[in-house]
């Protein structure tokens, strides 16, 4: 025996209408989270060792603070960064082609088919 059509649409309805809504009250009780919990500490982009350098905003109501660097301080990253790579042979890489160049100094650290046309 089937259910009476006019329980069955007021079935839909109302469950619909209950989901909707617990929908609505998590959605509510997560606002509230985030605004309680989610963003309260500070977030740091970068550090360097003068921390009185900064440039300080807010984006959604989070704080933020960024660290300026000298030329020097930019200097020592890229030279920190380019003696990490691995130089010589490399056996791990598994692309057709490859090319890792100093811009600065203007010099092929590694590369293997660089002049070779491939799709990507």
């Amino acid at each position: 025996m089937q259910p009476h059509p006019v329980k069955t649409f007021f079935s839909i309805v109302f469950g619909g209408l209950i989901a909707l809504f617990a929908t609505v009250g998590m959605f509510n009780v997560g606002i509230f989270a985030w605004r309680t919990f989610g963003h309260a500490g500070k977030i740091t982009v970068a550090e360097t060792a003068d921390a009185s350098d900064t440039t300080t905003g807010s984006i959604l109501g989070m704080r933020t603070s960024v660290q300026r660097y000298s030329a020097s301080d930019e200097e020592d990253l890229i030279n920190a960064a380019a003696s990490a790579l691995l130089h010589g042979q490399v056996d791990r890489v598994t692309a057709k082609a490859y090319l890792v160049r100093d811009l600065t100094q203007g010099q092929t650290i590694i590369g293997n088919n660089a002049d070779t046309l491939l799709p990507i």
